[in-house]
Parts: C-alpha cells; sequence; structure tokens
C-alpha cells in the first residue's frame, strides 16, 4: 500500500446567506413584512454563524437587495475576531417583485456569485445557500458528512406514484441548498425566471439531468437539516410541534429508506 499526501488544497464551504430586509410592496408569499423585525432576524442568525468552528465554514457571504448597508453585520465580526471571511454583496433593488421569492433570490444570486466569479473565487468552491433569517443547527455536520465531490447537494422531494398531489412534492428545497461555483453557473444562473413557485420548475429541469448520470448532482442530504426560526410563508415557528414532528419523521426515513424522499 502506498502512502503520501497531497498538495491539492480541499474546496472552500462559504454559507451564502440570501436577504431582503425591507420587502417591496406587491412581494406576495411572505408573511413577515416589518424591516425592523426582519432585520433583527437577519442579525441573530448572522450571529450565531459567526460563532460556529472556522473548520464548519470558511466564511460568510451575505448578499441583500433591498439597499441596506452592512455595518451592524460587520460590527458582529468585529467584536468577535476569528479566521472566518465575511463577504457583503449588495445586489440591485430593481426587480419586479409580482415575480415573486424565487425570482428575487437567484436574481440576487447571479449577481453575487458572479462578481465572486470576477474577484478570483475558485470554481469548486461550494456554497451553502440558506434563507438568511434561518439558522441551521447542524450546519457544521451537514458540511462536516458531505460527498468528497458534487456539483449540487440537496434535497430533491419525490413521493414515488403520488406526482403532485401532495403539496411539495416533485419540489427542490430551497430553505437550504448546496452548490460549487461551477455548479451554479451550469445549473442556476439564469433560471431565476423559470416560475413563479421556483422549487417545482427546477425540480422538473434538474432531476431528469440526475437520472441521466454524470452531472454531479446529489438530491439527498445524508443528514436531516435542523431549522431553527421561523416560516417566510407561513410565520410558524421550525420549532414548533408540527415541523419537530416532520422532522423526525423525515430523520427516519432518510436512515431507513433512503429512496423514499419527502
Amino acid at each position: 500500500m502506498q502512502s503520501g499526501c497531497s498538495n491539492i488544497a480541499p474546496p472552500l464551504n462559504f454559507l451564502l446567506l440570501t436577504a431582503t430586509i425591507s420587502i417591496p410592496q406587491g412581494m406576495g408569499a411572505t408573511a413577515q413584512v416589518d424591516p425592523e423585525v426582519r432585520l433583527q432576524q437577519y442579525l441573530d442568525a448572522f450571529a450565531y454563524y459567526w460563532a460556529l468552528p472556522d473548520e464548519a465554514i470558511d466564511g460568510i457571504v451575505l448578499t441583500e437587495n433591498s439597499g441596506y448597508d452592512f455595518a451592524a453585520f460587520q460590527a458582529i465580526c468585529d467584536a468577535n475576531p476569528c479566521g472566518k471571511r465575511f463577504i457583503p454583496v449588495s445586489t440591485s433593488t430593481d426587480y419586479p417583485s409580482s415575480k415573486g421569492k424565487g425570482y428575487g433570490e437567484f436574481f440576487m444570486l447571479d449577481q453575487a456569485l458572479e462578481r465572486l466569479r470576477q474577484e478570483g473565487m475558485p470554481g469548486d468552491t461550494r456554497f451553502w445557500k440558506t434563507t438568511g433569517r434561518l439558522k441551521i443547527r447542524n450546519l457544521a455536520e451537514m458540511t462536516r458528512t458531505a460527498p468528497d465531490t458534487f456539483t449540487v447537494y440537496g434535497d430533491f422531494r419525490r413521493v414515488p406514484f403520488v406526482g403532485r398531489r401532495l403539496g411539495g412534492n416533485e419540489w427542490v428545497e430551497l430553505r437550504l441548498i448546496a452548490m460549487t461555483l461551477d455548479g451554479y453557473d451550469r445549473f442556476f444562473r439564469g433560471h431565476y425566471d423559470d416560475g413563479y413557485v421556483i422549487e417545482q420548475p427546477f425540480f422538473d429541469r434538474l432531476y431528469p439531468l440526475y437520472r441521466a448520470g454524470g452531472s454531479g448532482i446529489v438530491p439527498r442530504f445524508r443528514r436531516q437539516p435542523e431549522f431553527v426560526g421561523v416560516s417566510g410563508w407561513s410565520n410558524k415557528n421550525y420549532d414548533g410541534l408540527e415541523y419537530r414532528l416532520k422532522g423526525a419523521l423525515r430523520r427516519n426515513l432518510r436512515r431507513w429508506a433512503p429512496g423514499f424522499w419527502l
């Protein structure tokens, strides 16, 4: 058996937080619209992630598309110095709010990730995208147990034989999804206008690519993400009984019936 070491550095893991602090008029399906409440939720989540061990993530990219500055977030970094990088990216506030949250978020991501590429970010950099108001309680475990290689890594919900008769089936879960910079450019760039409920057209386009093989898409997290916060759709608490029961069911299915995606 040969032994040795490699000079190839492992890919970087950046947390990619999306933020819209001041919701534009005409944006539907948003339960919490008070900008002060939203700002505090973003700050609480950011402080939680900034305090994670440096080995969990290499840095945080925070994108915001309603014109707020990043002074309060920078203050958290300055007060708690560590080895992580903070990369704030302000993107265009000019987008049609009637197109929905998915349009606004991925239009924002197109701009932010293109800017990072232009600044020399390697194509194999991994971005763990989540809504900036939420905390992922087990994010460190999620990054640690991820596959060695992937272009897209997340949960593609699919209950066999049911189709779309159940809400949220045939659906790419976008509360948390990971992709490399190259993977984003290949599979997501320019697709912010695919549909109002963008999770379903993303599934329709990406799942067949996974089935065909060779795409690098891994459509199932190895661990169940543990969300902390409130739903932007319903304002329900993710620590409430309903979501805790769903989480327990999905953890068990992930372990005992990994082909049954729910």
